[in-house]
This record gives C-alpha cells, structure tokens and sequence, in this order.
C-alpha cells in the first residue's frame, strides 16, 4: 500500500523548492534574455568572420540537401566518435540525419533552459512547473534527443520545473507499456499541478486531448489506482519528487 502521508510531506518539501526556484528562474530569465539580445546585435559581426574564415563570397554556391551534403556529414561524424544524430522532416521526401556533436547538444540544452525560464518570466507563472508535451520515448528527433535520461533518469531538481521529463525515465518504461503514454501522462500532469502546460505543435495538444476523450477509462486508470492505494514502487518514487500543491 502507498503511504499517502510521506507523499504529502514529500510535496510540501517540492512545494518549498519551487517557491526558492521561482525568483532564482527569474533572474535567470532575465540573464538568458539579456545574453539573447547580445547575441543577436553580435550576430552580422559573427558572420562575417565566418565568411573570412572559410573564405565565403557572394560566388560561393549555396548546396541544397543532397547526397554531397549527407556525405560530408558523414565525414563530420567520422571523425568525431561522440558525435549524435536526430532525424527531422524539413522539406525533403526522406528525414534529414543532422549531426550533433556534445558541444553542440550542451548549447541547445541551454537554448531550451532559456526558453523555458524566460516563458515562465514572460507568463508571469507563479507555479514553477512547465510541463512539455512531448514525444515519451527515443523517436530519432531532436526533441527526444534532448529530453534522454541516464539510467538513473532525471535529477530531482530538473524534474521539479519540467517533470513531464519522467516520461522518459526507464523506469517509468513499463507503466507507460502496461497502461499506455497518456494515462501516464495525464497522471504526471494531475500530479505536478503544473503552472504552464506546453506543445511545440497544437496537434500535440491535440492528440493528447482527443485521447482522453475517445477513451476516458482507460486515460485515467493510473490515477485511480494510484487513488486506490495500489501503486507500484517506481511510480510511487516519481510521485514523491514531483506531486505539488493541489495534485
């Protein structure tokens, strides 16, 4: 049986996380927005070093995506070992392999953890909790590249401003098999009680949306047998690192 008494505690003691958070999310919002306006003045500058650098002119040809480009990414990767790959659509008949060396993936991590603090800043969000509609697995895309946990899976201060990154906690693996992602996630959202809720694309709204409606039951079977008192031990661990106020 889940002790519902150590979850209340567990979500007073992330109810006061958030709440030191919040202004420390603030400021770093108004950091990150601060660094985005010096980037963007220093931008024609850095481009035209670049263009000196490789010895680019109006005469360089711009290639297309084709086979030249994909063999040269290749040859990137061949060189570096450590190098990712994520898979995007773009405007070609076939996914787009773009490589992404750690350097690389440790810029975009704080591009994102720029966007999201300064949304929360933006929105004046006081709940600090942005839960993400996001794909729950490895897909191939960037997103998912992002989003991947250690064996581990998320830091427990990561998972209190983003917890919908449990979904791709290998723990949560076979709850998210036995009941299906949107129950899991619907459980997650009911959990955090997240102050802002976020989808890339409408249609991810969308479909998670139409989910619930087309099969309620099923939706919320993980809430109510989290109700109920028969929780299996990795779900009752996330519930103590992301419940808040209001679940």
């Amino acid at each position: 049986m889940f002790c519902k008494m150590r979850l209340v505690l567990s979500c007073l003691v992330n109810e006061a996380a958030r709440g030191v958070l919040r202004p420390a999310l603030c400021l770093a919002g108004q950091g990150f927005s601060w660094s985005l306006r010096r980037r963007i003045r220093r931008f024609s500058r850095d481009q035209a070093a670049l263009r000196q650098r490789y010895g680019l002119d109006a005469q360089v040809p711009v290639l297309a995506w084709g086979e030249e480009v994909e063999r040269s990414i290749e040859a990137f990767a061949a060189s570096r070992p450590d190098v990712r790959f994520a898979l995007t659509s773009g405007s070609t008949s076939r996914p787009k392999r773009l490589a992404f060396p750690p350097e690389r993936l440790r810029l975009i991590k704080r591009a994102n953890l720029s966007a999201a603090a300064r949304t929360l800043v933006a929105q004046r969000v006081r709940r600090c909790a942005m839960f993400v509609l996001a794909a729950s697995g490895s897909d191939g895309s960037l997103t998912s590249l992002l989003l991947e946990q250690g064996a581990s899976g998320p830091r427990w201060l990561d998972g209190l401003v983003m917890p919908s990154r449990y979904l791709a906690d290998p723990a949560l693996a076979p709850a998210v098999e036995q009941y299906g992602v949107t129950a899991v996630r619907l459980w997650l959202v009911a959990l955090c009680n997240p102050g802002l809720v976020y989808s890339t694309n409408p249609s991810t709204l969308a479909v998670f949306l139409e989910g619930l409606s087309d099969d309620w039951a099923g939706a919320t079977a993980v809430v109510r047998e989290f109700l109920g008192g028969a929780v299996d031990p990795a779900l009752a661990r996330v519930a103590r690192r992301v419940a808040g106020l209001g679940w």
